[in-house]
């Protein structure tokens, strides 16, 4: 009776066991998988979030863009500009270098990307205030991580801010006005500057 007792704990810890080992994840590159794998994998992908994330953008500019300015004193001062514009923003990014990794939970039968790594290009824009839509566009290049459903991005670039106020010609912030002037005048410039960005995804 002990014998056969034994044997049934050896078999049912063999059985657990095997179960163990049979349900340990699987990693491997994209690269290892054969065709029929790799197209199960890819038809896993979420389109729209593939290429596209919204963030946080930061511009700096080296024009300043006037936001008030004044005559005080028979000079020009400017009351409010700035150099660095922040705001949120929407990127469109395409994944020119790419490391993909998936795991299998079930012996290698299916696959699901976990991880992945990218380099390439990116376009995007920022969101406007005051009546605008769009307020500034951008391009240049970005590093994307995925892991499991999550994704962020970052990324540098140049941007250009259309009909940014600066001042008028002759108007200097500090210097005396232009004769017969009570007020300062403005005009509007195309700025470019340099741009850092951070943005989120989700799903594949």
């Amino acid at each position: 009776m002990k014998l056969i007792n034994l044997l049934f704990l050896f078999m049912c810890g063999f059985g657990v066991t095997s179960t163990a080992l049979a349900a340990k994840p699987i990693e491997k590159n994209i690269t290892e998988l054969g065709p029929e794998a790799k197209e199960q994998v890819n038809n896993q992908d979420n389109r729209i979030w593939q290429y596209f994330s919204a963030g946080f953008l930061t511009n700096f500019y080296s024009d300043e863009i006037i936001e008030s300015a004044e005559i005080r004193g028979g000079k020009v001062r400017v009351n409010d500009s700035k150099k660095i514009q922040f705001g949120l923003g929407l990127q469109a990014f395409y994944p020119s270098i790419q490391r993909t990794i998936v795991t299998s939970y079930d012996n290698e039968v299916t696959w699901k990307k976990t991880s992945e790594y990218a380099i390439g290009p990116y376009a995007g824009v920022m969101l406007g205030g005051d009546g605008k839509v769009i307020d500034s566009f951008s391009m240049g290049i970005a590093l994307s991580q995925r892991r499991e459903d999550i994704g962020f991005r970052f990324g540098v670039g140049v941007v250009f801010l259309p009909d940014a106020q600066v001042l008028a010609e002759d108007f200097v912030d500090g210097m005396p006005a232009p004769i017969g002037e009570t007020q300062v005048r403005f005009r509007e410039k195309t700025l470019v500057g340099i741009q850092a960005m951070l943005t989120f995804t989700q799903g594949w």
